[in-house]
């Protein structure tokens, strides 16, 4: 029996233009093993790959990513941050030619992140946009809290000087943009050394503390209590003007002289006030205050000037 065999001179059927990873058999399993989530974007096709890793943090499943439009997929990551930035509002997240896309989003539904956002243009095998995702929220999370320890007053919870004095510039710069009034309050303790000697430094750290807790206690939302050096706080009190910044510290004065401590003696301290004037420097206008804080020692203690 004669055997006829034939062959075909025809190529196997080729890939699917679309599917990247038809010939990678390890494509997938690889791109799903990451820490970071991969999206790639080919030009006329749409979205063609996308990582589980990638869509556990925008909370959709893989299926419905690859289904998407890269407007579609834009959309979705609008709701998902509250407060986008231009480049997100603007969808222009993915390169329009050549050069890299860096954003930062942070996340808020359904759940909370910070992804690290990094899309650049390949033109091999076929042009794309490759999109690769991080997430680092617990890396901003500890930036954020070692950010938080340089700032803040260990003893009181207070910004420290160097904390406060950021935040005052910038605060400075916004009134005089505006044309508003911005004043400022010192403050030392009366006789603290003799607390400190007579005391110890331990019932010295209490009184800190209370004091610091009774002029945050006085102030709103938008100002500022810092303690400035041992003894002294500097309270920033924005859009107040000099009467009103008066009231706020008699309020204050007032209010540790009848705090409860357990010591015969009160707790005194004396203030100085003073309003920022046009073209004025911090460190001038917090040299005035203090210096009428020496006044008021001088002239008793216990009051403000």
């Amino acid at each position: 029996m004669q055997v006829i065999t034939t062959t075909s001179s025809s190529p196997p059927s080729a890939a699917p233009a679309h599917s990247w990873s038809a010939g990678i058999p390890f494509l997938d399993p690889l791109i799903n093993s990451l820490d970071c989530g991969v999206l790639l974007i080919e030009d006329g096709a749409g979205i063609v790959v996308a990582s589980h890793p990638l869509a556990a943090m925008f909370g959709l499943a893989v299926d419905d990513i690859l289904r998407m439009t890269p407007d579609r997929l834009m959309d979705h990551l609008l709701k998902l941050v509250e407060y986008p930035s231009d480049n997100l509002r603007a969808r222009k997240l993915l390169p329009a030619d050549g050069g890299v896309v860096s954003e930062r989003l942070e996340i808020t539904r359904p759940f909370r992140g910070i992804v690290r956002w990094v899309a650049r243009r390949i033109l091999e095998p076929r042009p794309a946009t490759l999109v690769v995702c991080s997430d680092i929220t617990a890396a901003s999370d500890l930036s954020s809290a070692y950010e938080r320890l340089t700032v803040t007053d260990a003893l009181t919870g207070l910004s420290n000087r160097r904390g406060a004095e950021q935040m005052i510039r910038r605060e400075i710069l916004r009134t005089r943009r505006y044309a508003a009034p911005i004043s400022f309050v010192m403050f030392d303790i009366d006789n603290f050394q003799k607390i400190n000697a007579a005391h110890g430094p331990g019932t010295g750290d209490q009184v800190l503390r209370q004091v610091a807790r009774v002029m945050a206690g006085q102030l709103r939302d938008s100002d500022l209590a810092a303690r400035w050096d041992q003894d002294e706080f500097l309270l920033t009190l924005s859009g107040t003007p000099l009467d009103n910044a008066l009231l706020c510290a008699e309020r204050v004065r007032k209010g540790v002289a009848r705090m409860s401590m357990l010591m015969s003696e009160p707790v005194l301290v004396s203030g100085g006030v003073v309003q920022l004037v046009p073209g004025e420097a911090l460190g001038d206008v917090v040299g005035r205050a203090h210096a009428l804080v020496k006044v008021a020692k001088s002239s008793g203690r216990n009051q403000v000037r």
